[in-house]
């Protein structure tokens, strides 16, 4: 585990170093003591496998898209140990309240890594995208630290209102991720089977998350960090049904695609 770093008085051109020590130590802090609310919780320095290092939020489920496939059937957020970290479990809290909590934790992050939204949850409309996106320019001002998310609300938010946020849309057919490249994002599309080969036909240019095919984590990655490259490229990150229950989730999957 790191160690807390002495932050001594300092003047000139140590003010820097010192405001860093204490954001550090601050993080620290913030690993065994994340910030809770009743709809919203944030994580300085997550544990979790694929975004190990990086900051995280997870907000209440009543922000979710009732358009998403694994919503109730087979959502990763929704048992296991990623469920651990779900708030408002009786999904009661009013999806704009979770907003505003959200966006308070999101300013009191030290800024000093990567930030993941919504590891479960979604932003549940264009004002809370837009919210979002003030809170990441505050988030990334204290270190230049990208923010980055995946959305199943990507027919109803614009683009724009997302800022500086990395977003991709998640899909789960190729029917739905043409369209959500129509509207301007990224694309994230899941599959049903094993991710296997990169996917570079005319139609779809996939590839896979290496989290799964190499156990790289996003920190080692960084391409959901830059969704305007993927865009660009027209490359869309493939990942396969995941969880504890992706079984399920899998099996809906090929039901629909």
């Amino acid at each position: 585990m790191p160690q807390r770093i002495p932050v001594k008085a300092s003047g000139g051109g140590n003010d820097l170093m010192a405001r860093k020590k204490r954001r550090w130590n601050k993080a620290l802090a913030m690993v065994k003591n994340p910030t809770r609310s009743p709809g919203s919780k944030a994580i300085e320095i997550t544990r979790a496998a694929k975004i190990e290092g990086c900051s995280a939020t997870y907000i209440s489920q009543t922000t979710c898209s009732p358009r998403c496939a694994f919503l109730n059937n087979g959502c990763y957020g929704e048992s296991g140990p990623v469920s651990w970290n779900r708030p408002d479990k009786a999904r009661e809290i009013d999806p704009k309240e979770v907003a505003d909590q959200e966006v308070r934790q999101i300013k009191q992050l030290s800024g000093m890594r990567p930030l993941r939204l919504h590891v479960i949850g979604d932003a549940a409309d264009e004002d809370h995208a837009r919210k979002l996106a003030e809170a990441a320019e505050i988030f990334s001002s204290k270190a230049d630290m990208p923010v980055f998310t995946f959305t199943h609300n990507w027919r109803e938010i614009p683009k724009e209102a997302w800022g500086d946020i990395s977003v991709l849309a998640s899909c789960e057919t190729t029917k739905d991720g043409l369209l959500a490249e129509k509207l301007g994002y990224a694309v994230a599309i899941v599959r049903p089977d094993k991710p296997g080969r990169p996917n570079l036909d005319k139609e779809t240019r996939e590839l896979p998350c290496v989290h799964e095919t190499r156990g790289r984590s996003c920190l080692q990655c960084g391409l959901c960090m830059d969704a305007e490259h993927l865009f660009s490229q027209r490359i869309w990150i493939r990942f396969t049904a995941h969880g504890a229950r992706k079984n399920v989730a899998a099996n809906q999957l090929r039901r629909i695609q």
